[in-house]
């Protein structure tokens, strides 16, 4: 076990992160034996321990963090009140006239 701490702390010596970190307690099936987080953001084998940012995420997204990061919020929020799914919208979004045209 030493030599795994001397490994880990050599490696924090003078590096510097690129992008947001993420991923590093991915989210999963219970039958996989790497997934560190149920669906409902549980940490397994820990009781009364949920995860709800960014590191429970798969792989990096493509944008910022921020607004998935919050919608992962939201969820486990849902599983915490104990909130059933949403009933399915057949709403359309909304589509700007001037879409082709126009920045924003």
């Amino acid at each position: 076990m030493q030599f795994d701490y001397i490994i880990i702390g050599s490696g924090s010596v003078g590096s510097t992160l690129a992008y947001h970190p993420c991923g590093t307690m991915r989210m999963g099936n219970k039958k996989d034996p790497m997934t560190v987080v149920d669906c409902e953001c549980k940490v397994r084998f820990v009781e009364r321990l949920r995860v709800a940012d960014s590191s429970i995420f798969p792989s990096i997204t493509n944008g910022n963090l921020n607004a998935p990061t919050i919608m992962v919020a939201e969820k486990a929020t849902d599983h915490i009140l104990g909130r059933g799914m949403l009933s399915p919208s057949n709403l359309k979004g909304f589509i700007h006239p001037e879409w082709q045209n126009s920045q924003r």
